[in-house]
Order: C-alpha cells, then sequence, then structure tokens
C-alpha cells in the first residue's frame, strides 16, 4: 500500500497501530451495554467516541490527504475487523477525505452498506457521506445560479 502525502509510514501499519491503541483501552463493562445495543452482530473494545476522538488526536495529521486508493484499502481493511469502532474509524477516515473522492466511491459505499452494516452505518454513510456527493453535483450543476451578470441586485 502506498502512503498517504504527509507520512512515510504506510496506512495499514498506522492503522494497526490505532488497532492495537483501541485495544489497550478496551472496557469490558462499556463493551457489553455496546454489543447488547447493536444486537450482538458486532465485537466492541468499549470505547466511547469522546474517547475515541482522544486515542485519535496524534493520528488525525496521517489520517487525512489519503488517496482514493489508499481510502478503499483502509477502509475495506477496517471493515473486515469485528470491532465496530473500527468501522467507525473507517467512516471517518472517508469523511476526512472527501476532497479525494471520485465517482467510484460510489461503490465502496454500496460494499459497506451491504456488508457489516447496521442501522447506524447506514444512516452515517446515507445522510452524511453520500450526501456530500449528491451536493457536491447539485453545487456544480447549480454554479450558474450564484454567478454572471445575469443575477439582478437587490438595491
Amino acid at each position: 500500500m502506498s502512503v498517504n502525502k504527509n507520512n512515510n509510514r504506510d496506512l495499514i501499519t498506522i492503522l494497526s497501530e490505532i488497532n492495537q491503541l483501541y485495544y489497550s483501552n478496551r472496557n469490558e463493562t462499556i463493551s457489553i451495554g455496546m454489543k447488547a445495543y447493536l444486537k450482538n452482530k458486532f465485537d466492541c473494545y468499549g470505547i466511547k467516541k469522546p474517547d475515541r476522538d482522544k486515542l485519535l488526536k496524534a493520528y488525525l495529521p496521517q489520517l487525512k490527504n489519503i488517496s482514493m486508493e489508499d481510502q478503499f484499502r483502509a477502509v475495506k481493511w477496517l471493515w473486515k475487523k469485528p470491532q465496530r469502532e473500527l468501522h467507525y474509524l473507517a467512516m471517518e477516515i472517508l469523511f476526512r477525505n472527501k476532497k479525494q473522492w471520485t465517482p467510484d466511491i460510489l461503490s465502496l459505499f454500496e460494499e459497506m452498506v451491504l456488508s457489516n452494516s447496521w442501522w447506524d452505518s447506514v444512516d452515517t454513510i446515507a445522510t452524511t457521506l453520500i450526501v456530500i456527493i449528491l451536493l457536491n453535483g447539485l453545487r456544480k450543476k447549480l454554479k450558474w445560479l450564484t454567478n454572471g451578470p445575469h443575477i439582478p441586485t437587490c438595491g
């Protein structure tokens, strides 16, 4: 796998470190409740979002400006893991790298929805990730509405 533009380290190596960090910070008590909430469809480390954010803070610069190819590889690698926190990380990586997206990203979203999905991931993919694509496409198509001398001014 190639590296992102901000770092000379392999992205899967970085993701493996994050996985190990999550494992080291797992909370069995919280994990039980998380698994129950997810109807025991997924394993969980038991790390709530605010705590995951703190753990990820040092890694965030390394998770930006990732090429489309590396986004596909990273997300597929994370999505195959049983822990739900790693699925959330996959969606976070996508969101942080939305400027690099091409229309090919839709096939990855489809793959994510069709495997290891649950209402929470489908909601994020549909209401955040896909909406970003739609809004970007709409913005480009409607650019004529906001540019040019044909727009009357109020005064």
